[in-house]
């Protein structure tokens, strides 16, 4: 009886433990989120602060560039419309950064919920909740404005709600109505759907069709939508994102397979491994096998008994095996790492009943969480220690950006913001020479709107372009925004330039310091 009562005692200390630690870890994350007010080169952050002036009921003055990104942008509209209603803008950044880190406090709390109504101890439910909070990935990804975290929100709360459905059918109207929310935070959210669907199917569901409607009808009324308002260019809207898909497809069967199956599991292997750890080091990786490891011996016979979430992350895989987006592969498999550690947890968790000495079982437990917490403690404390060192005043704005965090050379480090921040410049420098009804080619056209309120275009795709198409591309603007920088995974550095075979003239060039023999940055261009 004695051991009992310590043993208690034992779990509910641990119990505050890991609730002070995601506490305090929740407000230092509301922290970077109060001090950051950087727009980024390849974050998506530009995009939906563009998209939440156009929904905003607040913000008066309606810039055209937020009025053309909402015609050829295909990010599906609730994240930035989400922004929109807490008062985020383009003008209000640092809005858009705490209701986005809220979404991802508020998916770690429906975490614990879910875990519990799925029976995890409570101690097990706050160590998950803790693994998930001190991901490397959580704590990067916190300091972008990205949709993940809306969308795991919504993921984790239908998940929940699903378990209280099955014991009561009231919760269906609810779940149904949810998870035909999750395609308009992110398209991908059509796996939930799917699963959705088959679920309801193969469980004979009562009332299964009325919830197969309401789940299908937004992203129905969106796409008919979107597509009735995209203009059908090759630079603009869809054709854009067939231009990458046929970038990736377009090659022989045997390239095909090639990609999918040694470069693609490699991309989303590296995206696994650096959600856990950036710098991806042997110990690391072999600590992310093992919770693989674990994790596939729960996943396989959970979707034998068709539970919801194992059919959810079969469709999910797929679809993010067979998208060839570059440098998101973190960003995909972020967003099913709770559902990763859990499964894991069952299959170590039932390893340590079936086989371990009953007292040394809970040390065991501990270890492995001790464990993977050590393993993401270099990429997290580098990031806290590089958030508290010194950095040139005109460069404060970008302490608390990934581009000063991660960068291990403190040299490259400074270099690479001090060209970020040249690039912005020279995007501000651009707006005076457009006039606001013309518009630009630019390979950043997002940021370059976001900073000019002119309206921008992405140039030709550069794998798929060829003198014909290229001199068809680029008909509709006058000018042209040259960015000098490799950073754009689908255009080299200073395209277009050389595609246009010197028919232009300099407006603006912008040098990485003063000097006409230091490296350009930018340059904006007129055509002739």
């Amino acid at each position: 009886m004695s051991n009992k009562k310590e043993s208690y005692c034992w779990s509910e200390y641990t119990n505050y433990v890991a609730i002070g630690f995601i506490a305090l870890i929740s407000i230092f994350y509301f922290y970077l989120s109060a001090n950051n007010k950087i727009i980024g080169l390849i974050a998506d952050d530009a995009v939906y602060l563009l998209m939440a002036d156009y929904f905003s009921p607040y913000y008066s003055s309606l810039s055209q560039s937020a009025a053309f990104i909402i015609k050829v942008s295909q990010f599906p509209p609730l994240y930035p419309i989400f922004l929109a209603l807490f008062g985020a803008s383009s003008e209000n950044i640092v809005i858009a950064h705490l209701v986005t880190t809220s979404c991802l406090i508020g998916a770690i709390i429906v975490y614990i919920l879910w875990l519990r109504e799925s029976a995890v101890t409570k101690t097990a439910s706050l160590y998950l909740a803790l693994i998930f909070i001190c991901l490397p990935a959580s704590f990067l990804m916190n300091i972008d404005l990205w949709s993940e975290h809306l969308y795991l929100f919504f993921t984790m709360s239908v998940l929940f709600l699903i378990e209280k459905a099955n014991a009561n059918k009231k919760y269906w109207i609810v779940v149904a109505c949810i998870v035909g929310l999750i395609p308009l935070v992110r398209i991908v959210g059509v796996s939930f759907l799917a699963a959705f669907l088959i679920y309801l199917h193969i469980h004979k569901i009562h009332g299964r069709y009325k919830y197969f409607i309401i789940s299908v009808f937004p992203i129905l009324i969106w796409k008919t939508i979107s597509i009735s308002f995209s203009p059908l260019d090759m630079n603009e809207g869809p054709l854009m994102i067939e231009g990458i898909l046929l970038t990736f497809y377009q090659h022989d069967f045997v390239d095909i397979l090639n990609n999918l199956f040694f470069v693609q599991f490699q991309n989303l292997w590296n995206g696994w491994h650096e959600c856990i750890d950036v710098q991806k080091n042997i110990w690391s990786g072999i600590i992310c096998a093992s919770v693989l490891f674990f994790a596939l011996l729960s996943w396989l016979p959970r979707l034998y008994k068709k539970k919801i979430d194992s059919i959810y992350l079969l469709f999910y895989l797929i679809i993010i095996w067979m998208w060839p987006a570059q440098d998101h592969d973190m960003r995909f498999m972020f967003v099913v790492c709770p559902i990763l550690f859990y499964y894991s947890y069952l299959s170590f968790s039932m390893l340590m009943r079936n086989y371990a000495v009953k007292n040394i079982s809970h040390i065991i437990n501990y270890a492995s969480i001790l464990l993977i917490l050590i393993i993401m403690l270099p990429t997290n404390l580098y990031a806290v220690h590089r958030l508290f060192t010194s950095i040139p005043p005109e460069l404060s704005d970008y302490r608390n950006t990934r581009y000063w965090m991660t960068e291990p050379d403190n040299l490259q480090t400074e270099v690479s913001i001090i060209i970020l921040n040249r690039m912005i410049e020279s995007y501000k420098d651009a707006k005076q020479f457009i006039p606001e009804k013309d518009c630009v080619y630019s390979v950043h056209q997002e940021q370059f709107m976001f900073y000019t309120r002119r309206i921008a275009m992405p140039p030709p795709n550069a794998d798929i372009v060829t003198e014909k198409t290229f001199k068809k591309g680029v008909r509709k603007c006058e000018y042209v925004q040259i960015t000098h920088t490799t950073s754009h995974p689908y255009y080299p550095g200073g395209y277009p330039i050389n595609e246009l075979g010197g028919n232009y003239k300099y407006l603006s060039t912008t040098r990485l310091d003063t000097g006409n023999d230091i490296a350009v940055i930018g340059a904006l261009l007129q055509l002739y």
